[in-house]
């Protein structure tokens, strides 16, 4: 089975299904909603969201290279298209 990041938060879900479930939270009366319990915060846009989140995130460093990132799914890629990691 494949895990399904959200490209918003650190969520993790098992199934597409639950994925989509997922994305629905972020989004409250036309408004994209941080989910994270201290915060609340609203905004008009996806992008706007994600960008809120960086800095909820602590910053993930590639042990092979330096190079920092905010979210899970950005460093494995990372490793993946510049490291041959699998």
């Amino acid at each position: 089975k494949q895990k399904h990041d959200c490209r918003y938060c650190n969520a993790t879900t098992l199934t597409h299904k639950e994925y989509l479930k997922h994305l629905e939270m972020h989004k409250e009366h036309g408004l994209y909603k941080c989910t994270l319990s201290t915060c609340g915060k609203k905004w008009r846009t996806l992008k706007l969201l994600r960008q809120h989140y960086e800095k909820h995130q602590p910053k993930l460093k590639c042990e092979i290279c330096g190079s920092f990132f905010s979210y899970k799914n950005g460093l494995r890629e990372h490793k993946k298209r510049c490291h041959g990691v699998r």
